[in-house]
């Protein structure tokens, strides 16, 4: 994971640069041109609330290109910054995670990881991991999901439960996957004052539909 969010920030630097923006924007201009859309043009000016200004005029921009070159420089940035921000190395979630990574990929039992995740301590994961490590040959967390999911059904649930239930918690893990970001935002509005009677189970499962 570390490695992924190296290679995207490393990837969005490169395009943080003039060349790359005039490319687009030239790109963008050339497809509306050729499928009859719309020219770029600057959005409806807006006055900011003077709280924001003071007395001072607000800045516009004059050309279509200079306004969004401002955006497309601020996304970039924005985009690294939560990068750096909620995959940092230092932080207890992420540490956690990479914890349970490595677990995984060495085969070393943290137990008191373990400890913390009751589904990994009532387990016989000490004896089933070493023995999946020794068996089949992967240096990520995607590979070793390949190797479970092409097993037989009945193989993995007779060998390797506790290495499912660890993978289990790698994939659903909200450092690593958006959908437990976009479920946290959702709740709001499916769980709201009309619908204060839903039970957990239902809202879980309509939590599941609507960010699918």
């Amino acid at each position: 994971m570390v490695q992924a969010v190296i290679a995207v920030k490393s990837q969005l630097l490169l395009q943080c640069t003039e060349q790359q923006f005039d490319e687009l924007y030239s790109s963008v201009t050339l497809t509306c041109e050729e499928h009859g859309l719309d020219a770029i043009t600057l959005p409806r000016r807006r006055r900011p609330p003077p709280r924001f200004t003071g007395n001072a005029d607000a800045h516009h921009s004059d050309t279509p290109q200079a306004h969004y070159r401002s955006a497309f420089f601020a996304v970039i940035d924005s985009a690294v910054t939560q990068l750096c921000d909620r995959f940092d190395k230092e932080k207890p979630r992420v540490e956690t995670y990479l914890s349970l990574e490595n677990m995984l990929l060495t085969g070393a039992i943290d137990e008191q990881l373990c400890i913390t995740y009751p589904e990994l301590a009532s387990t016989n994961l000490e004896v089933q991991l070493p023995m999946f490590c020794n068996s089949y040959t992967f240096d990520t967390v995607s590979e070793a999901q390949k190797l479970l999911q092409n097993m037989v059904p009945e193989v993995r649930s007779l060998f390797f439960p506790a290495v499912e239930v660890l993978m289990r918690l790698l994939l659903i893990c909200p450092v690593s996957s958006c959908a437990a970001e976009c479920s946290f935002s959702a709740s709001r509005r499916l769980k709201n004052w009309l619908r204060s009677n839903m039970t957990q189970q239902r809202l879980n499962a309509v939590s599941v539909c609507h960010s699918e």
